[in-house]
């Protein structure tokens, strides 16, 4: 079964979003900050993470690079309310398959998670 960890660390985010997955049949797991993120990625890898962007602590461009070089083959979905990519964002353009902006649809997070999966050719649902 396909896994998915939901960094955010915004609870009304996660709680929108967990839901929807786990009806679409993927395993979620949840981390509130980017060293949580960091800690369940070396503990249950993920096939995919999807991440805010802005989050106090690690955020998740840095969170993203520490991910790449643990696993570099772990896919990646950003969420983030800002629509310019400046310097910091383009330093992981490269790691990233997609970027959604806040506000964002459910449609548009099953449809990203599903590319990702497509790619690493696991099905979500069982």
């Amino acid at each position: 079964m396909a896994r998915v960890l939901l960094v955010d660390d915004e609870v009304d985010f996660i709680e929108f979003v967990k839901p929807c997955l786990e009806q679409a049949g993927i395993d979620v797991d949840i981390a509130m900050s980017g060293r949580e993120a960091l800690e369940s990625v070396k503990k249950q890898r993920p096939d995919v993470v999807v991440t805010d962007i802005v989050m106090p602590e690690m955020d998740g461009v840095e969170l993203v690079k520490e991910i790449s070089r643990f696993d570099d083959s772990i896919l990646m979905i950003t969420v983030t309310g800002y629509p310019a990519w400046d310097d910091k964002l383009n330093s992981i353009r490269d790691s990233i398959k997609v970027s959604l902006l806040k506000p964002i649809r459910l449609d548009d997070v099953l449809s990203s998670v599903d590319i990702c999966l497509a790619v690493v050719n696991k099905p979500a649902a069982k």
